[in-house]
């Protein structure tokens, strides 16, 4: 729930003790691959921020039509993915 990575038992033991929990982690595990993989080609801290604004308004605007746990899930594996990103030395380097 917290948007964090799990780890190789965590997603092992999802796909032998619940296989639907398994590939809605999976997708949030590809979404936040996605969305690192962006920032990393980020030109400037506003670029990476404006993405970070974008991702999470796209999920608030799905919410409108119906809240749900996997949204809240993303959202929070987009806040958790932007502060490491933020926190990184590449974000230090960009201007």
């Amino acid at each position: 729930m917290l948007g964090k990575k799990l780890r190789t038992d965590e997603m092992d033991y999802l796909q032998r003790h619940d296989p639907s929990l398994h590939q809605q982690a999976m997708s949030l595990s590809m979404e936040r691959q996605a969305y690192e993989d962006a920032l990393q080609h980020s030109r400037s801290k506003a670029d990476a921020n404006y993405y970070n604004t974008f991702k999470l308004m796209q999920i608030a605007g799905q919410l409108k039509h119906g809240g749900s746990e996997e949204l809240l899930m993303r959202a929070n594996a987009i806040r958790d993915a932007h502060r490491e990103f933020v926190g990184s030395s590449k974000y230090a380097s960009l201007g």
